[in-house]
This record gives structure tokens, sequence and C-alpha cells, in this order.
């Protein structure tokens, strides 16, 4: 069965956002290594991101991930969105079953800040039954 790998970058004190949801932090000069980000980005095929995840990733200039197939769960579709992402309002605990149990490499996970807003509870469910039992990275 595929893993479910979570993938999020936190500031060191622990937060992944500022309290107003400014993630300007990550905007900073590369390091010269990968920390083997590239070897782990080359095992998964699989996107799985909320929608206030994927919208930031646009305005920053990374509407998706090419070459991968690309989930975002959210309550509502977006007006313009590239062919390759599909949006996701199922049980998330289901689709995150059956996306495990499809052919494919291990799937990787992105969240940036208040998620359960951006897909909601669904059965009394929130995004964080995505990623309960994931591997984090």
């Amino acid at each position: 069965m595929r893993k479910i790998i979570v993938y999020i970058a936190t500031s060191a004190d622990g937060f992944i956002a500022r309290p107003n949801g400014d993630v300007e932090w990550l905007n900073r000069p590369r390091t010269a290594g990968d920390y083997g980000m590239g070897d782990f980005y080359r095992s998964v095929d699989t996107v799985v991101m909320g929608r206030k995840t994927y919208d930031v990733g646009r305005k920053l200039g990374q509407s998706h991930y090419r070459g991968k197939k690309n989930y975002v769960l959210s309550r509502k579709r977006a007006p313009h969105r590239p062919q390759d992402v599909e949006f996701v309002s199922c049980a998330i605990p289901k689709f995150a079953t059956q996306l495990r149990r499809t052919d494919g490499r291990d799937i990787l996970s992105r969240f940036l800040l208040g998620e359960h807003d951006a897909c909601g509870k669904q059965n009394g469910q929130s995004c964080g039954e995505l990623t309960k039992d994931a591997q984090v990275r």
C-alpha cells in the first residue's frame, strides 16, 4: 500500500506561518544542497494539498506539481485550474484509503495553515484525518 508522507516547512519555533497567515519567511536564499529533496520528490507521484496551500502556491507562482497527480481538498472548485489538478470534496478518510490503495509511488501531503477551514469538516472529519497515519518527513 502507498504511503502518505507529510512534507511541511516549519520555522525554528515550530510555526508554519505567522499569525496573519504570512509565509514570506519561506522566500529565503537557497542553500547549495537539497538535503535529499531531489530523491524524495522522485519517490512520489501524487500530491494532496488543502485549498489554502493551493491558493498560496498560486500566488507564489506554483499552481501545481508538474509531472504529478495533484489533488486539492476543498469545498469549492477554483474558477481557473490547471488540467492536472483535481478538486476533491468527498469524505477525507475514504479518499485517503482509496488513494493509498491505487497503484503508484508514495503520496506527498502539503499543508500550510488552517486547512481544516479549507476543506471543511466532512462527516465529522477534518484534513487531519488524511495525515493521521502519515509518515512525517
